[in-house]
């Protein structure tokens, strides 16, 4: 056998091989990317014909060599086209032999390693700008890839195929998106305008309002090679940085009365760069506090205390609650943190008010812890509220606190005959909107003092007794429906309870102060 003649044989002996169970159909013009189309047997089908599943089928290139090495050249395009492939693709090597007898067969499954081999091969020629029909693979043969019997060439075929059974193209599909991505998919380089140490480290602590870029570019990365120019290229916007917490912690605070509120909290750092060292950040996450460090590299560092809400965020009873404890806390002049990790306490400080805030935390936590309160005795799931929906509705709300709370009701009158004698106690209903929501109750109050003064007739009232809630959406019935019951009970006792009805009719309200951030949110 001459070295002319050993690629025809090699094709001539894989077709007649191939007919050992399987069909084997050569290609008209070199320019597919593979030399045979094989069709295996049928298998045997024991159900109907037309359950039968449809024969399998592989793509081959044939390849042949005189040398020692056992290597055979297929060029880029076409290890693409096999990756790209959800088909089953092999190549077969046919090696002289030294006798000038029937050459050796070696074949190889265009699998995980192929595959990689031919993708990898594929970037680095796009990066260097080479047509993928200009470079080559060169695919290497062990001794193990040997077919001892060429006539079992089709077995040994369809055994690769049939290892992954009915998953074959899946599998396939999954290697050939992950295959090189291991490291990454892109590779993003990002210049930023940086005013101070402080606006990068707020930022990559989670509390800044974005960094301004100056350029920003996504490059397609495989098996860690980047393409040869960006996808993504621009020159103006901003980047947010949403870090992960570094660890947890647990935050013990205690006002000047003695009031005290335990909180858990994450930590954040971060190191900063700067001309004189590394500066170190971290933030102490446990909202509505955040704190913020900063250590300098020859020692000491600042320690900043935050306690915000955002006025137009909703936020759930728990959050507002913590909220306005803290703020009670701090307004009394000192507040006491501890920050402990892992039980032990890592820093130890206070904290002061700074300026002069017209912010009733006090009161707000007694209007929240009403709307709670009644949201939970009507039977309805508690929703969120925001500062902002106390602020539109505080006149209402303030009645309705009073009213709703333990303490004790005094009712003047400067006519005497206003009230009439002999009931013994008070029947009224109150309401207010709070967001979507409409909340109210009605209640009654035992009398348990009736006397005049040079002012008039006082009457003093005991704690209330509930009788029935709501809370609804706005817009339905639920106010009407609140009365209807009001006026069953009004009904069944008309001389013995004096009625008010809507108790916001006689209650004075609020004095409307124009600081008050109830009517302006800071």
């Amino acid at each position: 056998m001459t070295k002319n003649r050993l690629p025809r044989v090699a094709e001539t002996g894989f077709a007649y091989s191939c007919n050992f169970g399987a069909l084997c159909h050569p290609t008209e013009a070199d320019e597919n990317g593979w030399d045979y189309f094989v069709e295996f047997d049928d298998e045997p089908h024991a159900g109907p014909e037309d359950t039968r599943p449809p024969h399998k089928v592989a793509y081959v290139q044939v390849k042949s060599t005189t040398a020692r090495k056992l290597v055979a050249p297929i060029k880029v395009s076409n290890m693409l086209k096999a990756a790209r492939s959800t088909d089953p693709w092999f190549v077969f090597l046919f090696v002289k032999t030294a006798s000038g007898c029937d050459p050796k067969v070696y074949g190889r499954h265009f699998w995980a390693d192929l595959m990689g081999q031919g993708l990898k091969a594929s970037r680095l020629a796009r990066r260097g700008g080479v047509p993928m029909h200009r470079r080559s693979c060169a695919i290497k043969f062990q001794e193990e890839d040997r077919i001892p019997e060429p006539r079992e060439i089709a077995a040994w075929m369809k055994g690769k195929i049939d290892a992954l059974g009915a998953r074959y193209a899946e599998e396939k599909t999954k290697l050939y998106k992950s295959i090189g991505f291991e490291d990454g998919v892109a590779q993003a380089k990002i210049t930023v305008k940086i005013r101070s140490e402080s606006e990068v480290a707020e930022n990559f602590l989670g509390l800044g309002q974005g960094l301004e870029l100056s350029r920003f570019t996504v490059t397609p990365m495989r098996f860690g090679i980047a393409d040869s120019s960006p996808t993504v290229d621009l020159n103006n916007g901003k980047i947010f940085i949403d870090p992960l917490p570094s660890g947890e912690c647990e935050l013990r605070l205690v006002g000047k009365s003695g009031r005290a509120l335990r909180l858990k909290g994450r930590v954040y750092t971060a190191s900063i760069p700067a001309p004189e060292g590394l500066k170190r950040f971290a933030r102490i996450s446990a909202p509505p506090m955040e704190i913020v460090c900063n250590s300098n590299p020859e020692g000491g560092g600042t320690f900043e205390c935050k306690i915000s809400l955002e006025n137009s965020k909703r936020y759930s009873f728990p959050h507002l609650e913590r909220y306005s404890l803290m703020c009670s806390m701090i307004a009394s002049g000192r507040m006491k943190i501890d920050i402990l990790r892992r039980g032990e306490i890592i820093y130890s400080g206070a904290a002061y008010p700074s300026g002069v805030s017209t912010f009733d935390a006090q009161r707000f936590g007694e209007i929240v812890q009403a709307v709670k309160t009644i949201t939970e005795r009507s039977g309805r799931p508690l929703f969120e509220i925001s500062v902002n929906d106390v602020a539109a509705s505080f006149p209402e709300l303030h009645i309705l606190e009073s009213v709703a709370s333990d303490r004790s009701v005094k009712i003047e009158h400067s006519q005497p005959e206003a009230f009439p004698d002999g009931f013994d106690s008070m029947l009224y209903y109150a309401c207010a909107p709070i967001g979507e929501k409409m909340i109210g109750f009605f209640a009654k109050r035992q009398k348990v003092k009736d006397r005049q003064s040079d002012r008039g007739r006082e009457l003093f009232f005991s704690k209330p007794e509930f009788l029935d809630y709501i809370c609804q959406d706005i817009g339905s019935y639920s106010v009407a429906d609140l009365v209807y019951e009001y006026k069953q009970v009004e009904a069944d006792e008309p001389d013995t309870v004096l009625s008010f009805g809507n108790i916001a009719d006689i209650v004075r309200p609020p004095e409307e102060d124009p600081t008050t951030p109830y009517r302006r949110p800071a």
